[in-house]
């Protein structure tokens, strides 16, 4: 309670010094549990960070429409497509994940593309690429741990029990 009384106060001073701004109404959201900010977004960032703000709440629906205005925007931008990616994910629109996740992959290609790609490919029934982009995840990062989880998952949709425990060991080791 004492950190949020501070961080309101900072906030407020921050509002007292340099007016209202849509940054000081993200953070107050973000981390006051204020509603979205009244004024209206109009960079990529803002776009992108109202997105992940609805993310965070579990808003997909607006986070989608958020990361779509930052796409328009800004079609190549990378956290824009990632979070597309990510709100697609969580739709169940595996197709256009997919594509989020193999441009991000193409732009960084970082272990969290190649999970949630992977994620995105198993989805759609393709194992075999899915394998491959959680081996690539773990060649990027062998501790990511949810992607043992999410391999090991699939090898026992497969009927490949053991190297399924083997993966689910090792995400129970990482996520200690």
């Amino acid at each position: 309670k004492a950190v949020r009384s501070e961080v309101r106060k900072v906030l407020a001073d921050a509002e007292r010094m340099f007016g209202p701004s849509l940054g000081l109404g993200l953070a107050q959201a973000q981390h006051l549990d204020l509603a979205f900010p009244p004024q209206q977004p109009q960079a990529v960032w803002e776009f992108c960070a109202l997105g992940r703000l609805a993310l965070a709440r579990r808003e997909e629906a607006a986070a989608a429409r958020y990361m779509q205005a930052a796409l328009d925007r800004e079609p190549l931008g990378f956290v824009a497509n990632f979070y597309f990616g990510v709100c697609a994910l969580r739709q169940k629109r595996h197709t256009q994940a997919l594509q989020a996740f193999s441009f991000c992959a193409g732009q960084n290609p970082c272990a969290e593309c190649f999970l949630l790609r992977g994620k995105a490919q198993a989805a759609l029934g393709s194992t075999d690429l899915a394998l491959k982009d959680f081996d690539r995840a773990l060649e990027k990062n062998p501790e990511l741990g949810i992607t043992y989880q999410h391999r090991g998952n699939l090898y026992r949709e497969m009927g490949r029990l053991p190297e399924a425990e083997n993966d689910w060991r090792m995400a129970r080791m990482l996520c200690e």
